[in-house]
């Protein structure tokens, strides 16, 4: 049974992690085991002392944007509003995970790295305008396969978030029901809980979610679902814990080193 994850970053710290005995985080322990190359390392939000603001965004968006052959168009001061319009577009650009559209399928290997960054700096400037100081990070692996979740761990998934705590993070194309609650997205055609897992992880460095503050927002978004008429099998409500940390490392020391190199579970 594997008991610990070990995080490093910038070959020069390296954080531990106790995974939590919940029935997934050995299933997520042997994906890490598997060593798929890392793909996204960089992929840290809201951090303090960083280059990361508004106009990094918007700079990077629109570089994205003027690269893709795609009639897309561009705005110097973004907002939710149009951050739901181009989340939408990448959603029809890109299709389903396993799938793909026709467009991307016969797309190059660059433009399809251009379609993915753009995704991910979508999901980054959102993160910046909602909780730009509720530091997290995210990484993810090449040619990791996914996994169909198991109904028991459907009861394992929460958004009451815990500083220091990894969770399986999202592996699907779409959007969660989270994330159009919080987002008010109406623009979205790809609402999408989510159904499977992979070795890819992300970490909450912000401040723990007080009990009282999260049974308000599960009455808030179970009212949501229910005015939207959602009838999903599973609404997968947040993410699923699988490792805390073993010591406390804060954020300053993490803010320091942002590149994760390497990950290893013992």
């Amino acid at each position: 049974m594997y008991k610990k994850f070990f995080l490093t970053l910038n070959n020069e710290l390296e954080i531990e992690f106790d995974l939590i005995d919940n029935g997934i985080s050995q299933l997520w322990a042997q994906e890490i085991v598997n060593d798929y190359p890392l793909y996204e390392t960089e992929r840290f939000y809201g951090w303090p002392n960083t280059e990361k603001n508004i106009d990094y965004y918007i700079n990077e968006l629109n570089n994205c944007i003027d690269k893709l052959p795609y009639d897309i168009k561009k705005i110097d001061r973004y907002n939710q509003e149009y951050l739901n319009y181009l989340h939408r577009y990448f959603e029809t650009l890109r299709g389903p995970h396993d799938i793909g559209t026709d467009v991307y399928n016969n797309s190059t290997e660059l433009e399809k790295s251009i379609v993915d960054r753009f995704n991910v700096l979508i999901h980054e400037t959102e993160h910046y305008l909602r909780h730009n100081n509720s530091p997290e990070l995210v990484c993810t692996y090449s040619n990791r396969p996914r996994h169909l979740l198991s109904i028991e761990h459907y009861d394992l998934f929460t958004f009451k978030w815990e500083y220091g705590t990894v969770y399986i993070n999202y592996c699907e194309v779409g959007k969660t029901i989270l994330d159009v609650f919080k987002d008010r997205d109406e623009l979205v055609e790809n609402i999408k809980p989510l159904e499977h897992y992979s070795s890819d992880f992300m970490i909450k460095f912000g401040l723990t979610t007080l009990e009282s503050v999260y049974q308000y927002r599960l009455i808030q978004v179970n009212k949501f679902i229910k005015e939207q008429g959602f009838n999903f099998k599973h609404n997968s409500l947040g993410y699923i814990p699988v490792a805390r940390l073993s010591k406390h490392v804060s954020v300053d020391t993490i803010s320091k080193h942002q590149k994760v190199t390497k990950t290893c579970i013992k």
